[in-house]
């Protein structure tokens, strides 16, 4: 949910940085695929954090479940340590997937600082262009 928010947002600059930039220069120039290129890289990151996240909390549910099973039923001594066993392997795999996500939504940050830069200096160029020329 929040990386469908943070998606939108960035989608939104880099369009209007693409309509600015279009108002100024032809449409298929190499910054208008520059933005075009930060564009499709958001929405990867954007479907890689979702997918994770529904990964984790899949391994999450198993783990509940698990130690549910743990505290609830009776156990023998090998099957109470195989449980175990597979309690530490899912919590091993939640602390990677929770790691891997920090790094995307890492870079997912970095990105958007990026489309915005890309906004305020289209905006700075339109501002220059558009407005000192009427005011000549």
């Amino acid at each position: 949910a929040l990386s469908h928010l943070i998606l939108l947002n960035q989608s939104l600059f880099c369009r209007l940085v693409c309509i600015i930039h279009s108002s100024i220069h032809c449409s298929a120039c190499s910054f208008c695929n520059v933005v075009e290129l930060i564009n499709l890289l958001l929405l990867s990151l954007s479907v890689k954090i979702d997918r994770l996240e529904e990964r984790r909390g899949r391994c999450q549910d198993n783990l509940e479940r698990a130690e549910f099973k743990n505290r609830k039923t009776r156990l023998s001594e090998k099957e109470r340590q195989e449980l175990e066993n597979e309690m530490a392997i899912i919590n091993e795999r939640v602390q990677k997937l929770d790691k891997e996500l920090a790094m995307l939504r890492g870079e997912n940050r970095k990105n958007m600082l990026l489309s915005v830069a890309l906004l305020t200096i289209s905006a700075v160029f339109y501002y220059i262009f558009f407005f000192n020329e009427d005011d000549t």
